[in-house]
Parts: C-alpha cells; sequence; structure tokens
C-alpha cells in the first residue's frame, strides 16, 4: 500500500517523511523508521507500530486511539495534543517526549521509559504505569485518576497541579518530587489515606508565601547598565542591557518553577543580570563578590567563558565552557540556559530576517556555530530537563538550520 508516495508496510523507511492529515487506520507498520517524519493530525487509530522508531517525529493532534506501540522509540518526538485513548505504549521510550494536552485515558504504559517527558495537562485517567520510569517527568495538572503506578517512578517529578484520586500508588517511588500550593493542600487529588511528605514529595506553599526579590537586583540592574553602557548586540543598535534583562527574565521564571531553586532565587536573577561582567567588561570576580555577595559571584564566574583580554581562542573557550557545564549546579545551569535561549532566539530571528549575511556578524562560521549550540543544548537538555530545556532544544533546531543554509550559500524561503 502506498500512501502519498510512501510505502506503508512493516520496517518502512519513513524517515523524514511528510505525512500530514493521512488516514493510516490499523496499517502494520511495525518496526518502521520514522525518524524525524511529519505526522500531524494523521489517524493512526488501530495502527500496528511495534517497534517503530518516531524519534524526533511530530504527531501533534494525531489520532493513535487502540494503536500497538510495544517497545516503540518516542525519544523527543513531539505529540503535543495526541489522541491515544486505550494506546499500548508498554515498555515504550518516551524520553524528552512532549505529551502536552494530549489524551491516553486508559493507555498502557507499563514498564514504558517517559524520563524527563512533558505531560502537562495530559489527561492519563485509568491508565497503567506500572513500573514506568517518570524520572524528572513534568506532570502539571496532569490526570492520573484511577490510574495504575505500582512500582512506578516518579523520583523528581513537577506534580503540580496533578490529580492523583484513586491512583494505586504501591511501591511507588516519589521522592524528591514537588508539588506547589494550592494544590497541594486539596486531599481530593490524592488517593485517601495518602500522605505527600511522608512519601519525601517536596510540598512548597508558594501562594502563601511568594517568592521574593530584594534591593540587590535593583542594584544588579543599576551596576549592568554602567559596565555595559554604550555596548549593543554585535550588528545592531540594541543596547546590550536588554540581553541581561531578557536573561534575568527567563532565569527568574525557570527557577520560580523549580522548588529546589526557590531559596536562590534572588542569587539567580542577581547573577542573570550580571552573567556577562566579567567575561565583558574589566569588572572582576572579586568586585561582584564583595558588591554582591560569593554565591551571585560564583554564579557568574561558572557563567562566563573568559575572564582575560584578550580571550583566548573561540573553540579553546567553549570547549572548556562545555566541559564545565557537565559539572554544573542547577542555579548555575538555570542562567545558563537562560542565556542560551536568549541569544538563540535572537539568532534565529535576524538569520530569518538578514539572511546569509547575518552570520557574517560572528567571528566563528555558521558550523562552528552548529557544533556550539548543538553541543551545549545537548548538555543543558540532559542536565536541566523540563520545558525550558525543551524550548532551547526547538530553537537550536532552527538555528542549525538557517546555520546549514548559510554554510552551502542558499538563503532560506
Amino acid at each position: 500500500m502506498q500512501v502519498d508516495g510512501y510505502e506503508i508496510a512493516p520496517k518502512a523507511n519513513l524517515d523524514g517523511a511528510i505525512l500530514e492529515d493521512v488516514s493510516l487506520v490499523e496499517a502494520d507498520l511495525s518496526e518502521a523508521n520514522f525518524r524525524g517524519a511529519i505526522l500531524r493530525r494523521a489517524d493512526l487509530t488501530g495502527a500496528k507500530l511495534v517497534g517503530a522508531d518516531f524519534t524526533e517525529a511530530v504527531l501533534s493532534n494525531a489520532v493513535l486511539d487502540g494503536a500497538d506501540l510495544t517497545k516503540a522509540s518516542l525519544y523527543k518526538a513531539d505529540l503535543t495534543g495526541v489522541r491515544m485513548v486505550g494506546a499500548n505504549l508498554t515498555q515504550a521510550t518516551l524520553t524528552w517526549t512532549i505529551l502536552r494536552d494530549a489524551d491516553l485515558t486508559n493507555a498502557t504504559l507499563t514498564k514504558a521509559r517517559p524520563f524527563g517527558a512533558d505531560f502537562t495537562g495530559t489527561d492519563l485517567v485509568a491508565a497503567d504505569l506500572s513500573g514506568a520510569i517518570f524520572e524528572r517527568a513534568v506532570l502539571r495538572g496532569t490526570d492520573l485518576s484511577n490510574a495504575r503506578l505500582v512500582g512506578t517512578i516518579l523520583k523528581r517529578a513537577v506534580l503540580s497541579g496533578t490529580v492523583l484520586f484513586g491512583a494505586d500508588l504501591t511501591d511507588a517511588d516519589l521522592s524528591e518530587s514537588s508539588i506547589h500550593w494550592p494544590f497541594a493542600d486539596q486531599e481530593t487529588l490524592w488517593p485517601e489515606g495518602f500522605d505527600p511528605e511522608a512519601a519525601g514529595i517536596v510540598v512548597q506553599d508558594s501562594a502563601r508565601q511568594p517568592l521574593k526579590l530584594g534591593a540587590r537586583l535593583t542594584d544588579a540592574v543599576g551596576f549592568a547598565r554602567e559596565m555595559h553602557h554604550g555596548a549593543v548586540r554585535k550588528g545592531t543598535q540594541i543596547p546590550y542591557l536588554s540581553h541581561v534583562l531578557a536573561v534575568a527574565a527567563l532565569a527568574i521564571e525557570d527557577a520560580a518553577s523549580d522548588p529546589e531553586l526557590h531559596e536562590q532565587i534572588e542569587e539567580i536573577s542577581v547573577a542573570a543580570v550580571l552573567h556577562d561582567v566579567v567575561e565583558d567588561t574589566p569588572v572582576t570576580v572579586d568586585e561582584v563578590s564583595e558588591r554582591f555577595g560569593e554565591e551571585v559571584a560564583r554564579i557568574v564566574e561558572a557563567c562566563s567563558d573568559a575572564e582575560t583580554m584578550p580571550k583566548p581562542p573561540w573553540r579553546e573557550r567553549k570547549e572548556a565552557y562545555i566541559e564545565h557545564l557537565e559539572e554544573a549546579d542547577q542555579a548555575v545551569l538555570c542562567v545558563s540556559l537562560a542565556d542560551k535561549r536568549h541569544n538563540a532566539h535572537c539568532i534565529v530571528n535576524d538569520a530569518r530576517m538578514i539572511g546569509t549575511d547575518f552570520w557574517k556578524r560572528f567571528s566563528a562560521g555558521p558550523q562552528e556555530q552548529i557544533w556550539y549550540y548543538s553541543e551545549v543544548t545537548r548538555v543543558l537538555v540532559a542536565r536541566r530537563p523540563g520545558p525550558a530545556a525543551e524550548e532551547l532544544r526547538r530553537t537550536v533546531e532552527q538555528l542549525c538550520d538557517l546555520a546549514e543554509m548559510a554554510s552551502t550559500q542558499k538563503s532560506p524561503e
């Protein structure tokens, strides 16, 4: 059988295929290769997809009711809004998969591996998740009512607004997972007699105890304005201060959503504002420490790839920075992630508007930029998984496509 020129059969090679809005109801595509394929709004109801590879595929708003995805790989796939009622995902790989606002009612995810996956707003009512590994997964607003989670690992998962009423949590590991008020004190969201704190869940009463930012942040903004005075973003007339303020905003939002960083949110916000003062101005780490504290100085130093002028060679600096991120703590990763998110976003926007001439702004060419942003994203996604890192990953994919076009002297359409 052929659909839109593609052979539809077991073990079919559909790498990069575009199959939007197609009907593949009850098709047998066991062990098929869908890596990077686009299947938006495709109808795969009842399809046999055992062992299929959907790595980095896009299946947003697709229908897979009753589909068999046993041992399938959905690594980094985008399943936003997908409908998978009654689907079988036994032993499926869902690492870093995006499953926002999806419907997996009565689905089976026994021994699946959704490590770091994003299930925000997803319906998993009565789903069987026994033995699945949800470590570091994001389950904000997820409905797990009457779900079976026997032996399920939810360690360090984000459970804010998660509904677990009637769920079977026998032998489940929820240690170091987090939940935020006002959801934490609504007993109807938990199985009867279940004690979140006794299970090792970090209960955050964030609405009653709002996170506060002090006068140090105001001082830091003034200091950054003074130190970066006259500096602009490469190839523009945009004051450089806009970048550090954008990074601070992103870092504050990320830290506020992570209970582990709540006690450090002021230091993180101040360090984000100052993250380039050591690298790009005469200010030293000691000066930052004396004025803003040792912890702020530590984060700023960790986010700097050079402290001397002239700076070491570009590749040498970037390799050392990436190596350092592999061991950095979450406060440093939070600021670094915010910095790379804003940089990547600006690069994509400007490269699209200007074309291949845009890349002449940088001392390192398009291929070097592809290497650097791919590597730094790999580390940040692995070390600080979650929506912010996934946003970076998607932006960097676009950046790499644009850089590749530039390196072959092709302007984007």
